[in-house]
């Protein structure tokens, strides 16, 4: 029988290790096969070490040849001979807002690696903030310069997301806000994902919460009064006109069924695609749907 060694010479925190495997001329076992002995292996002799091994390379020494896992071992294999195992660790992400780093799952033990921002960010009114830290700028690339201030391990994990039922039942009052948060659920480009502004999905965003804040409304019961000759007035946003609910019909109101919209100092209707820098001119907006009156303020 022919004797080679395996070598396993870790320069991290694995402790190395080598093992001696006797091949018969007759053996049919492969270079994978012997990879998988020595993890197995490994593993007893060294149960503590997380986590295991695994995706290990093996080559030959100090020519670096690659050998493939389906080659039989006698065949591509000399008696004495030396093979060097090198794991192939895979390399991680870290999704917390404010690292985006790069690392090993068996080297993130340190608990001031990652530099990070809990919360997420907060655009209103052309400024940009942290909710964490309140730490602020107007100008985006300094913004994005604005070191975290907590300090973790790396994780893949990304940062939790709101749901839209949580969106909704926010104040209406800080629907820039709200449009913002939504942008997080976006993904497809680096600044969506980490819950930056981004310029080039921002009509997008508006768009879906335009959608879902407008069904939302339209979707409203509206309350019949029991007398249908009482004098009502209207509390549809753009209407305000005075109505009896024998005269109200699906036609009868001319109002805007999405709320308004001040973002980036730019003010606009939810349901519409106007929008204007000017406030007297956001008032003049026409209203752009025809409905029913309605007594309940939405």
């Amino acid at each position: 029988k022919m004797k080679v060694y395996l070598h396993f010479e870790n320069k991290g925190p694995r402790p190395s290790f080598t093992l001696k495997v006797l091949l018969a001329p007759d053996d049919m076992r492969t270079i994978a096969s012997l990879c998988n002995i020595f993890q197995a292996k490994y593993s007893r002799k060294h149960p503590s070490t997380q986590p295991p091994l695994q995706s290990l390379r093996c080559f030959l020494g100090a020519s670096r040849k690659s050998l493939d896992d389906a080659s039989l071992a006698v065949c591509v294999l000399a008696d004495g001979q030396d093979v060097f195992l090198e794991e192939e660790r895979a390399v991680f992400k870290c999704q917390r807002m404010g690292c985006d780093a790069q690392y090993y799952a068996d080297e993130n033990e340190d608990v001031s690696a990652c530099k990070f921002h809990p919360d997420p960010p907060v655009f209103h009114d052309g400024k940009k903030f942290w909710g964490c830290c309140q730490q602020e700028s107007y100008d985006f690339s300094l913004f994005m310069d604005i070191p975290g201030c907590a300090l973790g391990c790396h994780s893949t994990e990304p940062p939790p997301r709101p749901s839209l039922q949580e969106i909704e039942s926010a104040d209406p009052n800080t629907l820039s806000i709200k449009i913002d948060i939504v942008k997080q659920l976006k993904e497809g480009c680096l600044r969506c994902s980490q819950g930056f502004f981004c310029s080039d999905h921002n009509e997008i965003v508006e768009g879906d919460l335009k959608v879902e804040l407008t069904s939302k409304i339209v979707e409203e019961v509206y309350v019949v009064p029991v007398d249908p000759d009482l004098e009502q007035l209207c509390r549809n946003k753009g209407c305000g006109n005075k109505f009896t609910e024998r005269e109200n019909t699906e036609k009868a109101c001319n109002f805007h069924p999405g709320p308004a919209v001040f973002h980036e100092r730019k003010k606009g209707w939810g349901c519409c695609d106007k929008k204007s820098f000017d406030f007297d001119e956001f008032l003049s907006f026409p209203p752009c749907t025809w409905g029913r009156h309605n007594s309940v303020e939405t």
